[in-house]
């Protein structure tokens, strides 16, 4: 069984926090591409001729601004004296997570319709695992107090006929919600996700792919053994260096959809 935690080599240590200074540049660029008007004949403006298309633009923001917020979390951990063995690996998982669906909902390689028939995806999805909440029985006999509309009103509004029959007429595609596999595919990130996700729930194929100096302690089960998760620091280096990539990428996509960057 690995320690809980361990002291990172300093010049690994220097260089994740290197590499997570890019948040500096990143946070306000995001910002300003949310904020920007779409330049004319850029894909948020084509968006915005057909109806709903504000779903895009909501779930871009939500999804890059998800991304930015665990390479947050991390740097504050790096910048500590003491490294988690596996847990930190989360937030970077989390961060491609987000930073990959943020450059689905942005794709400039589809139309108009299929982006936000995506973001309509996302959208149904969103409420239907709401609806799940509201619906649980551990509230008890108490429902909670009602603010605004619930995921099944939600739900109806979404599915009414008139607006589904505005959203067809417009050209808006039917899309079924990607999971977050496929798209970790599509982007290059499989196997640091699955990796990085087997970790998190200690998965036993994970910590055996990994490296383990052995401890001369006695073990605390009959046998099983205990030392250092000695592969964290080249692991923690790649994996922050996948997911700044990533992140830079779903910026930068994001700066295309608005204009702000030209369409490779």
């Amino acid at each position: 069984m690995p320690h809980a935690v361990s002291a990172f080599d300093s010049r690994v240590l220097r260089a994740i926090q290197r590499m997570l200074s890019a948040l500096d540049d990143l946070e306000p660029r995001r910002v300003t591409a949310l904020r920007a008007a779409p330049a004319t004949g850029s894909p948020a403006a084509n968006d915005r001729m057909l109806p709903e298309a504000r779903y895009v633009t909501i779930y871009a923001g939500q999804t890059s601004d998800a991304a930015l917020d665990h390479l947050r979390a991390w740097r504050l951990l790096a910048h500590g004296p003491l490294i988690p063995v596996r847990s930190h690996l989360t937030l970077m998982r989390a961060t491609l997570e987000s930073a990959d669906r943020c450059r689905w909902h942005v794709d400039d390689s589809v139309d108009a319709g299929t982006r936000i028939g995506r973001a309509i995806a996302t959208r149904r999805a969103d409420q239907v695992e709401r609806s799940k909440f509201e619906a649980s029985t551990e509230w008890g006999p108490v429902r909670p107090v009602k603010h605004g509309k619930t995921a099944i009103e939600r739900l109806a509004e979404l599915d009414d006929p008139a607006r589904l029959e505005a959203r067809e007429k417009a050209g808006v595609r039917e899309v079924g919600y990607t999971d977050t596999t496929t798209l970790m595919v599509r982007y290059g990130h499989e196997r640091w996700y699955r990796i990085s996700s087997g970790l998190g729930h200690a998965k036993e194929w994970a910590l055996a792919a990994t490296a383990l100096t052995r401890s001369t302690d006695p073990p605390l089960l009959p046998g099983s053994g205990e030392g250092v998760f000695s592969a964290s620091e080249p692991a923690t280096l790649a994996m922050t260096k996948t997911a700044v990539d990533a992140t830079k990428a779903a910026i930068e996509d994001l700066e295309v959809y608005v204009g702000m960057r030209p369409v490779d």
